[in-house]
């Protein structure tokens, strides 16, 4: 096998040897990823097209022209065979490996995780991504989401729908998770900052929804929509305390910027303070 080709087993394996595999570190990650236009685009893999063929069948074909960088540092390759490793499973004992280093970056704008994939493939990634939003593959939309996100793990946006796809099936905590690591990819991308807010706020962990709000709030993005709905979440939060006042300028602010119409049923008193939403009779 090409020396510059590792499947994460073997990676793994290599670490664990050198005594790195389970240590975590608190520096930083470079703080400037490299770009996909500085990366060689590799050959398409011959894997199923989009829809076809089982995921196990990708997995093996993937793993099998995986490539790490090298120069990475050893703990943070460990840390990228773990998260790539995740990506591909989202079992609890992997995502344990990583959640330390994850939380600390997503916490701390001046931090970016490099994923040190070596190979990406963000056009392949684009096909399956564009597949998953194809209503005829909704059912199936989550593998398909997997998909590109492994083959890029660099972009925000491929990891964040997996945070979609988790909260549309209430598997907040799950949510919780494939959001904070889409932030620590990229801190700038304000869909992570909402999702992560949702997912807070569903696991009634009001104070931190209210506080990742405000940063995604104080991103330079220009998305108002997404703002919109930081500031319903917050408000909800808010409510949730039973902090009226604080829940009400959230509201109002989120329906200035066009937000979403049930906000409108906690200015109407349609709410009740310190409950969860309820669906007002027609």
């Amino acid at each position: 096998m090409d020396s510059h080709r590792w499947r994460w087993m073997g990676v793994v394996l290599a670490l664990t040897v050198a005594g790195c595999h389970h240590r975590e570190v608190a520096t930083a990650a470079d703080a400037t990823q490299a770009t996909t236009a500085a990366t060689p685009s590799p050959a398409p893999l011959a894997s199923p097209p989009p829809g076809d063929g089982d995921f196990a069948s990708f997995l093996r074909e993937y793993e099998s022209g995986l490539e790490f960088d090298q120069a990475t540092k050893p703990d943070e390759l460990a840390l990228s065979v773990n998260a790539v490793a995740w990506l591909a499973h989202g079992d609890d004992e992997t995502w344990q490996k990583i959640v330390a280093r994850v939380g600390a970056v997503a916490r701390n704008s001046a931090q970016t995780l490099g994923i040190a994939v070596q190979n990406p493939n963000p056009a392949r990634a684009q096909i399956y991504h564009e597949a998953a939003e194809k209503p005829e593959n909704a059912a199936r939309a989550e593998e398909l989401y997997r998909r590109a996100a492994l083959l890029n793990p660099k972009s925000a946006d491929y990891i964040n729908h997996l945070s979609i796809e988790a909260s549309k099936r209430k598997d907040f905590t799950r949510g919780e998770r494939y959001a904070l690591l889409a932030m620590a990819v990229d801190h700038n991308f304000i869909g992570a900052y909402q999702e992560l807010a949702y997912a807070l706020k569903n696991l009634h962990r009001y104070e931190e929804c209210i506080a990742v709000a405000e940063r995604g709030l104080d991103l330079p993005d220009g998305d108002l929509h997404s703002k919109s709905l930081l500031l319903a979440r917050q408000g909800q939060a808010w409510w949730m305390l039973s902090k009226e006042d604080e829940a009400r300028r959230a509201f109002m602010g989120s329906v200035k910027l066009g937000g979403p119409a049930w906000v409108q049923t906690y200015l109407d008193g349609k709410q009740v303070l310190g409950k969860e939403y309820v669906e007002p009779a027609p």
